[in-house]
This record gives structure tokens, sequence and C-alpha cells, in this order.
């Protein structure tokens, strides 16, 4: 087809450039005839033969008027008839010349007249010639045709220049026509030449062309062949569209799945293609894909070999290398393993929250169960020490105060790691004074140092902020297993705690506090064990110093979450350097309005005022009125349930309500949302709880609680927030 196309465009330059030629050639040929025609006309005009006959009339007209014979006049007659023939033929010729009209008129018009006064005069000689009248005969015939002989020879002028002109004009078109016949062969063996030269060429590059489409098509029909196998053999329904929705490929799962043939399938649409076998199975919009571009995915339920499955169904556009548009494709990958395998999962994270859910449940009541009784016991423990004793009483009550405290550490430690486990620990971030909870831990471990015969000291450099941002209870919590460690296994010598903070950018220290003991120290080997959970150096350590072997897990654990890092260096016989080092922001904190505690400290805002105290368990119910009373409070009631204390808040009037969480009948949670709810007071609700979650918290505010506070209490702390709400 191009070859043709070719052809008939040298074709077409070739008659193109031969009329081109043909016109060049033409007007040269027409100058050399147009010269030609002019060299004709100059010859036509014969001036010389009209001087010899006019000539010849002058000289019969002389030998008449000398000699007076017929014969003379005869040839007058004769050669004056001759030149009007010529003259007249003159005429006509010369009256389309400008430059001879006017010589050929006057040729032509005047020699009839000069004849007339030429005859008259003839008529009218005299007789005879004779010296005396001669010379006027003479005169007045001596030249009548002047005036004709001026224009014959303007006539004869203009023919030899004409004849001139002519000749070189001709021999000019001839020149030109011989260089233009040359020029224009020369010109038209380019042409032809070019026009078989680029033919030749055309035909090449068709020949090529058409040899690259083959092999292209050959290319193409092996690719279409290799994309064939690949989907046949790949295990997902794989099917290719035109952008009129036919099938211009599908494989063998394809196939199966529609139970028809390839020749059944290819080129027809999907309605044909389904047919009665699925007709559920849409199309969906495809023209979206084929307009915009877009790729499509669902997941669809089919039936296919024997059982519906689900599939994921990805369609996408086809594109080719001009970026147009050109049909689509889909593939549906079989997911029912991958979804079974996500149910499985779901299901398993259900049991698996249901099971944290369980065990926070489970750690809320033994966090209930245990810190109630240990309530109790701290409790009476603190209004015993508030009352007149004796040395020895003194003594006991010590005693069992510090095994209350080992006993709290000890519920703490279970319940921390329990709620490590469960991901359920979560930290605070408020302002504390650092030196003030040194001086608390400082104080506790102090009497548990002395009575082991060893010293305890407590070193706070200059350059340690005095408040910093971060979760004090975490702080103390973590000092406190060191120092008790430390204490327990060292029998001489002591354990000194050293605190000091680096400033690493503004408003951002790292504080470094380090425990060392002289105490029997930790075997080389068992360095990397001694953080993890219920791990001791040795079993005969158990034995001798007893401990669970959580203090260290628990602190590295604390540490870690504080995006810190613990450090231990230790020799065997010599002592133990715990290292922790732990980041926290700079807090400005007005100390001025910092509350100051005094053990038997008295709380104005306290006195005469009427408090509730909604509790079951009979022990805290004591401990709790002993000691709101001894604050001042005029009248302290007891509930030992929701729905008595309703009643009471209905018929009686009262300052604050201390009220307890896990309660029969009706919970402390549900009892204050009644009344808030039902009996619409503001009346200060705090929540007396054994549960030591920090959720809790959380749950008690939502409920509509003013605050929170954990059991076994100080009195000190429950005193302290009830002038707070109460101020």
């Amino acid at each position: 087809m191009q070859t043709s196309r070719n052809i008939l465009t040298v074709v077409i330059a070739i008659i193109i450039t031969s009329v081109v030629y043909s016109g060049i050639l033409l007007k040269t040929n027409l100058d050399v005839v147009k010269s030609s025609k002019n060299s004709l006309l100059a010859q036509q005009i014969s001036a010389q033969d009209l001087g010899k006959v006019l000539g010849n009339l002058q000289y019969h007209v002389n030998r008449y008027i000398i000699f007076r014979r017929q014969p003379s006049l005869d040839s007058i007659r004769l050669y004056e008839k001759e030149f009007q023939v010529q003259s007249y033929i003159l005429y006509q010729v010369t009256r389309n010349v400008p430059a001879l009209q006017k010589p050929g008129r006057v040729i032509c018009f005047t020699f009839p007249e000069i004849m007339r006064q030429i005859n008259n005069r003839l008529k009218n000689l005299p007789a005879k010639i004779t010296p005396h009248n001669a010379t006027e005969v003479y005169d007045d015939n001596s030249n009548p045709f002047l005036i004709i002989r001026t224009a014959i020879d303007q006539v004869h002028i203009y023919q030899i220049k004409a004849i001139k002109t002519s000749t070189n004009e001709t021999i000019a078109a001839g020149s030109g026509s011989w260089k233009v016949s040359i020029f224009g062969s020369i010109f038209m063996l380019v042409v032809v030449l070019s026009g078989y030269i680029f033919i030749k060429k055309s035909y090449k590059r068709q020949i090529l062309a058409e040899a690259k489409e083959k092999a292209s098509e050959a290319s193409q029909k092996e690719k279409e062949k290799l994309l064939q196998a690949i989907a046949d053999n790949c295990t997902a329904i794989i099917f290719l569209k035109d952008k009129d929705f036919k099938y211009i490929l599908a494989n063998k799962s394809f196939e199966q799945f529609v139970q028809l043939s390839s020749e059944d399938i290819i080129g027809k649409t999907q309605d044909v293609v389904f047919g009665k076998i699925h007709p559920e199975y849409g199309v969906g919009d495809e023209s979206r894909i084929l307009n915009s571009g877009e790729i499509q995915e669902s997941t669809q339920l089919l039936y296919f070999k024997n059982k519906n499955r689900y599939y994921l169904v990805t369609k996408f556009p086809l594109i080719n290398e001009a970026g147009e548009i050109f049909g689509l494709g889909g593939i549906a990958t079989d997911i029912s393993e991958q979804s079974e395998h996500e149910n499985e999962l779901l299901q398993a994270q259900e049991l698996a929250e249901a099971g944290k859910l369980s065990q926070q449940r489970f750690l809320a009541n033994m966090s209930h169960e245990i810190r109630t009784p240990m309530n109790g016991v701290i409790g009476m423990t603190n209004l015993l020490d508030s009352t007149d004793l004796n040395a020895e009483q003194e003594d006991y009550v010590n005693v069992i105060r510090q095994s209350s405290n080992i006993l709290m550490l000890l519920i703490n430690d279970i319940l921390d790691v329990s709620k490590m486990q469960a991901g359920m620990l979560k930290l605070e971030k408020i302002p504390f004074e650092v030196r003030e909870a040194l001086k608390q831990i400082f104080q506790s471990y102090k009497p548990l140092a002395d009575e082991m015969g060893i010293f305890l000291k407590c070193d706070v450099a200059t350059d340690v902020p005095e408040f910093l941002l971060g979760d004090p209870l975490r702080l103390n919590q973590i000092i406190s297993n060191l120092v008790n460690n430390a204490i327990k296994f060292t029998s001489c010598g002591g354990v000194s705690i050293k605190v000091t903070a680096l400033e690493k950018e503004t408003a951002l220290f790292d504080l470094k506090i380090e425990v060392t003991d002289t105490g029997i120290g930790i075997p080389a080997d068992k360095l990397d064990y001694v953080f993890n959970s219920f791990t001791q150096s040795s079993t005969s350590t158990t034995r001798k110093y007893g401990g669970t072997g959580l203090g260290l897990a628990i602190v590295k654990e604390l540490v870690e979450m504080q995006n810190g890092t613990v450090l231990l260096s230790s020799e065997l016989n010599k002592g133990s350097t715990f290292t922790v080092i732990i980041p926290f922001m700079l807090a400005s904190v007005d100390k001025s309005r910092q509350p100051t505690r005094t053990k038997g400290q008295k709380f104005a805002s306290l006195e005469n005022k009427r408090i509730l105290v909604v509790e079951d368990n009979l022990i805290n119910q004591k401990v709790a009125r002993q000691i709101l009373l001894k604050a001042g409070f005029e009248v302290v009631n007891v509930a030992d349930n929701g729905f008595k204390a309703l009643d009471m808040l209905q018929t009686e009037t009262y300052d604050a309500v201390l009220m307890d969480i896990q309660m029969p009948e009706i919970d402390g949670l549900e009892t204050t949302r009644r009344i808030r709810n039902n009996l619409k007071l503001s009346v200060p609700v705090i929540a007396l709880t054994a549960s030591a979650l920090p959720e809790d918290m959380e749950i008690c505010f939502n409920a509509g609680m003013n605050d929170y506070i954990t059991k076994p209490f100080l009195p000190e702390d429950l005193l302290q927030r009830l002038s707070q709400l109460l101020s």
C-alpha cells in the first residue's frame, strides 16, 4: 500500500515536471515563432521594389518630357498601376505596425494625387523644349515624388532594423530553446532517476516494514501464547476484554468456572458467556475502568469447584504504548483460606481480649480481696500508734507496720508483674518533688537498716532539679525495690543512694540513681539473669534471704517503660551497684502552694463537717470512722451498701461521701451515678477502692466521683484530699 502511494507520488512529480518543461519549451518556441513572424513581416514589406518602380516611373516621365513619345507614356501608365498595386499591398502589410502606419498611408494615398498633378503637367507641356523654357519645365518636374521617397526610405530603414532584430531574437530564442532542451532533458532525467531511487528505497522500506511487521506479529503471537500458557497454569481466574466488553483472553480456570471452551468465550460478551450458568454475576461498572482508568477491587462469593468460595476480584485497564486504554482485565484470586484464617485470627483475638478482660477482673478481685484486709491491719496499726503507748507497745506497733509494709510491697510486686504481662500498666505524668520522694524512701528504710546494723546514706547532688515531670509512684517503686534488695543482701557495711542529674537539652534531664551496697554480690555468670521474673542468683539465696525474685524484673520493666536504662556491676562477696538513668522533663511548680504534711496534723476545714462512709467491710468501717472522728468531723455515718447510702442521702445532708467500689447488691459506681442522675446531688464523692488498676481511676471519674484513693491508705493522704475538696 505504501509502495503504491510512493509510485503515485513519483508519477505526479514527473507529470508536473513535464508540464513545467513543456511550458518553458512552448514559451521558447513562441518566441521563435514571433521572431520568425516579425522577420516574415519585414520581408513582406518590399520597400526596395517600390523604390525601383518609383525610379522607373520617374525615368519614363522625364523621357516623355524630353522626347514626347508614346512608348514612354505607356510605360508611365504601366508603372503607375504597378506602384499603386504595390503601395496598396504595402499599406495592408504596414497598417498593423505602428511605426509604419504613417509612411504606409503617405505612400498609398499621396501617390494618386501626385500622379494627377504630373499628368496635368504632362498635358500642359510646351510644344517644344527650348533653352528658355527647359529650366522651368525641369524645375516643375525635377522631384515630384520626394515625399513618397522619404516615406519609402522610412519603410526601408524599418525593414532593415526589423530583419536585424528578428534575426537576433531568432538566434536568442534558438539558443534558449537549445538550453531549455538540454537542461530540461537533464532535469527530466534527474526527476526520473530520483523517482526510481525513491521508489526503490520505498520498496525496500516496505519490505523491511513488512518483515518487521511479520516478526512483530510472530512475536506478538508468541507473547500471546506465553501469556495464555502462564494464565492457564495459574489457579486464579483470569480474563481480558476489549473496549466493546468482549472477551479476548480467558484462562483454563475461567473456562472451568463458566463451563465453556475457549471458542465459546472469545469474542463474546459476559451476558452470552455466563448465560444461565451464573446469571447472578454482573459486570459491575466496568465502563468507569475504560473512561477513568481506575482499578476496582471487590470481594465476591463465587460457586466454583462444587463449593462456595471467597474471591478477591481485581479489575484494571489495559493501556498500550501510546497511553491509550484499549480494554480491561480481571483477576479473581481465591482468598477462602485467607478469609478463614482471618476469621480464626479474629476469634483468637476475641478470645485473647476475653482472657485479658478475665485477667483484668481477676487482678481487680485479687487486689480487692488482699488490700481490703491489709487496709484494716494498717489502719488499725495507725490508730493504735496514735494512742498513748509505752515503749514495748510502740515496738510491737513498729513491727506490725514494717511487716505490713513488706507484705504490701510483695502484693504490689505481684500485681504489677501481672499488669505488665497483661499490658495494663500505665504511667502518670505529673509534677513531683524529687528530694521529698527520696526523703520518704530514706525514712521508710532507715529503721530497717538500723535494725540490721548497717548504714543507709542518701546523697542528692545540687544540680538535681527540685521538681520534675513524671510518675513519682513508679520512681518510688524503682528506688524502693533497689534499696530493699540492697539492705536485704547486706549484713555488714551499708547501702548508699546517690542521685545526680545531667541536662541533655533545654528542660530535659537525665536523672541518674546509683544504689551501692557492700553485700554478698552477684556471680558474673548470673548478671544477665537477675532481671528475669522469679529469678535469684541461687536457690540458697531464696532460702536464706527470702523474696520472690520479682523486684529487679519490675525495676527493669518500669525503667524501660520510661525510656530509661538500668545497669549492674557486681563483684562476688564485695557488693553491687545498680545504676538507673531515666529522662525527665523539668516541671515548673510554685512551691508555696505545695501542701505540707505533719504527723497528727489538724485540718480546720474538716471540723464540724458531716460525712457518710459507704463501706461493707466492718473493720474498714471502724478504721475510717475513727480516723474521721479524730480529724474533727462532727458526724460520721456508715452505710454498708449502696441502697442504704441513697436512702440516707435523701433524708440527711452530708458535706462529703467516702464510697467503696466493690459492694454487694449495688456497687459504688452505680451508687454514685444515681446520686448524680436521680438525686441530683453535687456532694463531693471520694472513691475508696482496693483496686489498683490505673483504668479504674478513669472509670470512677466517668461515674461522677471527685477523687480516688486506693486501700490501704495513709490517714494523712485521705484527710489531705478531703480538706482540698471541702475548703
